[in-house]
């Protein structure tokens, strides 16, 4: 998402976000509840399904995948989103992202 996109209003779309993990993070079981995203829009928080890929034995991704199904309405609207992971800082940026309609 950037500043300048502009987006339909009402219809459906989804984020995916995540991180890639691999021979520099630990890709153990114990490890991936650590690793955390969130999306907020205008202040409410959305859930979605969390994912994980693997090649081989080895993690790859954690992907969230968040299904915003009846869109939304015309106008500016804040998405606020929360990467955590036990190895890094957590992350927190705000955009503004508007929505026009046709």
């Amino acid at each position: 998402m950037y500043a300048d996109e502009t987006f339909a209003a009402g219809e459906p779309f989804n984020v995916r976000h995540g991180f890639g993990v691999g021979e520099e993070a630990d890709p153990a079981i114990s490890q991936v509840s650590k690793y955390k995203f969130e999306l907020w829009v205008d202040g409410v928080r959305r859930s979605g399904a969390k994912t994980m890929i693997l090649d081989g034995d080895e993690w790859v991704q954690i992907v969230w995948i968040i299904n915003v199904q009846n869109g939304l309405e015309a106008g500016p609207h804040e998405f606020r989103v929360v990467w955590t992971s036990p190895d890094e800082p957590t992350l927190d940026q705000t955009h503004i992202v508007v929505f026009e309609d046709d």
